[in-house]
């Protein structure tokens, strides 16, 4: 639609313009809203206007827009109380309906109020020792190990109070007993684990805390944590300070246990030390983090998920589970070079059998020690590219590389199969953007299944994929597809394939070698960092290389 001054709109657009000698009214162009005229009011030109882009942001309209709420009735700030405040905090007049609400809100207050020196470290080793005590001392076993995650994942508290240094997951529960007792018992202890931080003496005054507590029970100890500081803790924890860059001590046990549960020997005085290649670090890897003292079953941001086969699972008991197998299997007779083999030929459950471990289990419910087929690797890879993608965390697969054959060069997230085969290439940003938050939704629903939609997209049948996905989410393109948006009439396009050939012409339906940028980790907190494994080595002195 133009007019002769050569004023224009295409479809989805909407313009106005003032009228010369007439004030107050605008030529209004809008091919989707023919029945409003060409001809109205400024201010109702640019109230559909507006309208018109909320909409298409999928906002409300101006006049669908909740009221302004009354700023004369101030409503007490604690989350759990509506009552109308008549108090304010002295320090940031913050609203309260009583001192009570006050008193009860302080403990999330204290990182908005603007009291001096507040919050600091102790305050949010409180906060921190409050969430994970709760899940510690439940018989939830995967709420106890998320809790430890989410200690670890807090580097500045962990270097600041030594947790850093406890040498397995049972030092630490006993360090965060220790902490919260004090917490718990002493009046104004944030204030004295505070000072004693400052002044450097956290460590003595934990050891005067301990002993009180011992004298006051006649000589004998009411709490394991106690007599555990005492007898090992104060020397171990605060006797050096922790320094950033150092390996956190876990860790480092991790490892020396993998060694030893796998007979791998360990180097003696200035011998350098054995060299692993990729497929022994990644066996290496796997059991320093399912052995016991640590216990981090591998999740989706570790590549050992896809290649061991926690994948598979489902819940926190299978990934127990399949561990346990692992162990087993590091506890036989089988050797080091044997579990390697097994893990590059994707033999781990022939290897388990030989040796008398049962599986059977596992396979009643569809979990296989080995990194999955070729086609259902595909999606699993997807589902990790997905989650990389929007989890705000650093993967070395972000790194832009031109020429680099397992990702195309302006897609950092995702593998080439994985962009070509589902509905990625091609697509603008804002299209990219829809299919990744759409797929995030579908893996959280509860009747999807990676395999299911792996047999549907190599069914052979035309959309075969996306009738998948309607069975997931009813009329997926409808709700993907926004003509004001999308720059392609057939986005998504659901039936890509991406094939290749040998040089002996024989056919290659699937891409799934193990990406070219080392692995598809993210880069966690050194607490529960996945790679690489060179920190824990150079702390047994021994030097680890690539051959």
């Amino acid at each position: 639609m133009m007019f002769p001054m050569g004023f224009s709109a295409a479809d989805g657009q909407v313009r106005f313009a003032p009228i010369p000698g007439e004030p107050g009214y605008a030529h209004f162009l809008a091919p989707d809203m023919p029945q409003l005229g060409s001809r109205l009011p400024i201010d109702e030109a640019e109230t559909h206007r507006i309208n018109h882009d909320r909409e298409t942001c999928l906002l409300e309209k101006m006049g669908d827009m909740p009221r302004v709420r009354d700023l004369g009735r101030k409503q007490c700030r604690r989350y759990e109380c509506h009552k109308t405040a008549r108090f304010r905090c002295s320090a940031c007049w913050t609203w309260y309906c009583s001192k009570a609400c006050q008193r009860r809100n302080w403990r999330s207050h204290v990182f908005t109020c603007t009291t001096p020196s507040r919050p600091n470290d102790a305050d949010y080793l409180r906060l921190i020792m409050a969430r994970v005590k709760v899940d510690m001392v439940s018989e939830d076993l995967a709420r106890i190990h998320d809790a430890f995650l989410e200690l670890f994942a807090d580097d500045h508290i962990c270097r600041t109070f030594g947790f850093s240094k406890t040498v397995s997951r049972s030092e630490t529960a006993l360090l965060v007993c220790l902490y919260d007792t004090i917490i718990t018992t002493c009046r104004k202890s944030v204030h004295i684990i505070q000072k004693a931080l400052e002044a450097g003496r956290l460590g003595d005054m934990l050891l005067q805390y301990c002993q009180h507590l011992i004298d006051k029970a006649g000589g004998q100890s009411e709490c394991d944590c106690i007599t555990w500081y005492l007898d090992q803790g104060a020397d171990q924890l605060f006797l050096e300070p922790a320094v950033d860059g150092d390996p956190y001590s876990i860790r480092v046990t991790g490892f020396t246990k993998a060694l030893e549960l796998l007979h791998v020997p360990l180097p003696t005085g200035g011998s350098e030390g054995p060299k692993f290649n990729l497929a022994q670090l990644d066996v290496l890897y796997l059991f320093a983090v399912i052995h016991p003292s640590v216990w981090q079953l591998p999740g989706i941001y570790s590549s050992a998920w896809i290649n061991f086969g926690f994948c598979y699972c489902k819940s926190y008991s299978q990934r127990k589970e399949l561990a346990n197998r692992y162990l087993d299997l590091a506890c036989s007779a089988a050797t080091f070079d044997e579990i390697v083999s097994a893990y590059k030929t994707h033999t781990m459950a022939d290897l388990m059998r030989s040796h008398g471990i049962n599986t059977s289990s596992l396979e009643g419910q569809g979990i296989m020690p080995r990194t999955p087929s070729a086609c259902q690797f595909a999606v699993y890879r997807l589902m990790t590219g997905v989650e990389h993608a929007l989890s705000g965390r650093y993967c070395e697969c972000f790194k832009m590389r031109e020429g680099r054959r397992c990702h195309q060069y302006f897609e950092t997230h995702l593998d080439s199969e994985a962009d070509t085969g589902y509905g990625f290439h091609l697509s603008s940003s804002w299209e990219r953007w829809q299919l990744l938050n759409f797929y995030k939704h579908v893996f959280g629903l509860p009747g999807f299944d990676p395999q299911t939609m792996a047999s549907a997209k190599e069914s052979g049948e035309k959309g075969g994929l996306e009738k998948y996905l309607d069975t997931l989410v009813p009329d997926t393109r409808g709700k993907l597809f926004d003509r004001r948006r999308a720059e392609n009439l057939t986005f998504p396009r659901l039936g890509g394939r991406l094939e290749g050939y040998t040089v002996a012409g024989e056919r290659i339906p699937h891409f799934h070698s193990h990406c070219q940028c080392k692995r598809h980790d993210v880069v966690g907190p050194p607490g529960i960092r996945h790679r690489p494994l060179n920190h824990a080595v150079e702390c047994l002195d021994f030097s680890c290389h690539f051959s």
